[in-house]
């Protein structure tokens, strides 16, 4: 009798830290947004693309987006960070480039992805597909270099980054509205986008509005040299 009261204690006080368990975690991992409804914020009448087309990035060692890198390294310098990840990374060049003397974590899909197992053995990368669920670190920086705009379903992408554990999110993806000043072609407003990689385009009120769904926007600027680029700095909403 003794030891059945026993087992009876033990199994009444595991369901009830399962339950807490259970509590705690519904107030922290909500519902996933989707935003497919408001055309992700983007004008009424703009026409996405509907298939998706996988940009090779072996081999490659372009300087694009150089300036959102050099945004996040300052920021990681000025606040010490070390752990960086970066999703849809490509060929590693600009991550290792720019953050060979940080803890790195690259995201990737076929063929980059091997290629990157297979040319730097030592770096931790990963399959990504918006689903992995791993018992990553507190990453510093998160990191997502015009990537959304290749993705039929952004929202997969945000809700995955709103549930890993960062301090902050350095995301950018082209500015339709200084894509149609410069280049004059009207397809650009109305969509799809000139670049057959890209499935939409935001402007950048769009995009600020979008990104501000799932974080708390910190920075959200132009870069120079690449004129058409916009880059948000942001981090995760507040609790209230």
């Amino acid at each position: 009798m003794k030891n059945f009261r026993k087992f009876i204690s033990i199994f009444f006080l595991f369901l009830f830290c399962f339950v807490v368990k259970a509590s705690v975690e519904s107030l922290f991992y909500k519902e996933d947004l989707n935003f497919k409804e408001l055309n992700y914020f983007i004008k009424k009448g703009y026409v996405s693309r509907k298939k998706y087309l996988q940009l090779n990035y072996i081999n490659r060692k372009n300087n694009a987006q150089e300036e959102v890198y050099e945004a996040a390294l300052d920021l990681a310098l000025g606040k010490s960070y070390k752990l960086i990840a970066d999703i849809g990374c490509g060929a590693g060049y600009k991550l290792l480039n720019y953050f060979k003397e940080f803890q790195t974590f690259g995201f990737e899909v076929e063929p980059n992805l091997g290629y990157l197992k297979y040319h730097y053995p030592e770096r931790k990368w990963y399959f990504s597909d918006f689903t992995l669920k791993d018992d990553f670190p507190k990453f510093d920086i998160v990191m997502c270099v015009d990537v959304i705009e290749h993705l039929l379903d952004p929202d997969r992408l945000l809700n995955w980054i709103n549930k890993l554990d960062f301090k902050c999110l350095v995301v950018s993806t082209p500015d339709r509205d200084l894509l149609f000043k410069k280049q004059h072609n009207i397809q650009i407003q109305k969509g799809p986008p000139v670049n057959r990689y890209h499935i939409r385009e935001w402007a950048f009120s769009e995009f600020n509005k979008y990104i501000s769904q799932y974080f708390d926007i910190v920075e959200h600027f132009h870069t120079k040299k690449e004129w058409w680029s916009q880059v948000i700095i942001a981090t995760k909403k507040s609790k209230i």
